[in-house]
């Protein structure tokens, strides 16, 4: 077991819980830590971090391995306010944050792959769970209000759609339904309709 410490001069420090020897030091350089997160499955390590660019403030994810070894990081659009990391059913770590624009996201922790919100509330959020038994999200906001959201999930593998991953397609199928295929994150959505059925909302994905 390893305990995970940034610092606000940004340093990264892992250490053992066990023997209290310091493993890894990691310089962020311009980069500063402000929330740090261990994940339950594969024990990797996701940080948030805000840095300045041309003077404009910005913020990002930053993903290393357990022994401190970079994987990736993402650029993220707002600051994160709360945010947790679940295991899925076929063992892989998922983080869930929610940002300042009171929109909550979701994507594969070692991919960052973030697409569009998963929620959104309407006062600013304070806590964000994903609660495994139920297969649902739950947000907390600044108000008082608990929302639950839940997606339809259907298991695909993950070897088809990394091929299809942020695919846009438009077509008829032989039934005259207009299709219409995105990912948000790592779902994938496709919308049915015609004239004679309203449209429908099939949800796909890789939990």
């Amino acid at each position: 077991k390893v305990s995970v410490v940034g610092t606000r001069d940004g340093v990264l420090i892992i250490s053992s819980i066990t023997t209290g020897v310091t493993i890894r030091m990691i310089n962020l350089e311009s980069e500063q830590p402000y929330k740090v997160l261990i994940t339950p499955s594969w024990g990797l390590i996701l940080v948030c971090t805000q840095l300045f660019q041309k003077g404009k403030q910005k913020w990002c994810i930053r993903v290393y391995t357990i022994n401190g070894d970079f994987v990736r990081s993402s650029v993220i659009g707002n600051q994160v306010c709360s945010w947790c990391s679940f295991q899925s059913n076929s063992c892989f770590d998922y983080v869930m944050f929610a940002d300042i624009t009171y929109k909550v996201y979701m994507a594969e922790a070692f991919y960052l792959d973030f697409g569009q919100p998963i929620h959104r509330d309407n006062s600013p959020i304070i806590n964000v769970r994903w609660l495994k038994d139920l297969e649902v999200g739950t947000s907390v906001t600044k108000d008082g209000s608990i929302s639950f959201f839940s997606i339809r999930v259907e298991w695909i593998p993950k070897l088809v759609t990394s091929f299809i991953q942020k695919l846009s397609v438009e077509r008829a199928d032989d039934a005259g339904f207009v299709k219409r295929i995105w990912f948000v994150g790592e779902c994938l959505l496709v919308l049915r309709s015609n004239r004679s059925v309203p449209p429908v909302l099939l949800i796909a994905g890789v939990i």
